[in-house]
C-alpha cells in the first residue's frame, strides 16, 4: 500500500487464545511510516507495540509497563560513530530511551493515526492501568467500516 496517513488494519493472526492485530500507514509503497501492534490473549490486551518513523519503537505490557524503548539516531550521531558513515550514513536504533520519552514521543506519534478515538481511548487506558483490558471485537469491527470509508475518500481499496 502507497501513502495511507492514518493507521489501517495491515493483518490480524489469532492462534488458540490468542491474537495479534497490526495496524500499518505507509509514507510510500512498502515504507512504513507508524504501526501498533496489539497482541491479545482471551480477548484482553497482553502486549502493545508501538514504531514511530520519526522517533522509535517501544514495547508494553501490564507487568512491565514500558519495557524497551529505542529511539532513532539523528544523522549527525551516526556520522560522528565512524568516519566511513559521513559518506554512507545509516539510521538506526539508538540507546535505550526513557519510559518518558515513549510516552511523550513515541506513542502519541503512533496513535495520533488512529482511525476509531474508542480503540484511541482504550490504548490509552491500557497503558496506565494495573488490570488487563479487553478488546471488546466490536471496536475492530467498527474500525474495519471507519477504515473501509476513509480509503474510499483517499481512493485506496483494500
Amino acid at each position: 500500500m502507497e501513502f495511507t496517513g492514518k493507521l489501517i488494519i495491515d493483518s490480524k493472526l489469532a492462534s488458540d487464545n490468542s491474537e495479534i492485530i497490526v495496524f500499518s500507514s505507509y509514507l510510500k509503497k512498502n515504507f512504513l511510516d507508524r504501526q501498533l501492534k496489539i497482541i491479545l490473549n482471551n480477548f484482553s490486551i497482553d502486549r502493545l507495540e508501538f514504531y514511530s518513523n520519526r522517533y522509535g519503537i517501544c514495547k508494553w505490557n501490564l507487568k512491565n509497563k514500558i519495557y524497551e524503548s529505542n529511539s532513532w539516531e539523528t544523522e549527525s550521531q551516526v556520522q560522528d560513530s565512524s568516519p566511513l558513515l559521513k559518506h554512507y550514513p545509516s539510521m538506526s536504533l539508538n540507546s535505550e530511551t526513557s519510559s518518558s520519552y515513549a510516552l511523550g514521543k513515541i506513542i502519541p506519534n503512533v496513535l495520533e493515526q488512529i482511525l476509531n478515538p474508542d480503540l484511541k481511548d482504550l490504548i490509552e487506558k491500557a497503558l496506565v492501568s494495573d488490570t488487563r483490558l479487553s478488546l471488546d471485537p466490536s471496536i475492530i469491527d467498527s474500525y474495519e467500516k471507519l477504515e473501509k470509508a476513509y480509503l474510499e475518500t483517499k481512493g485506496y481499496s483494500k
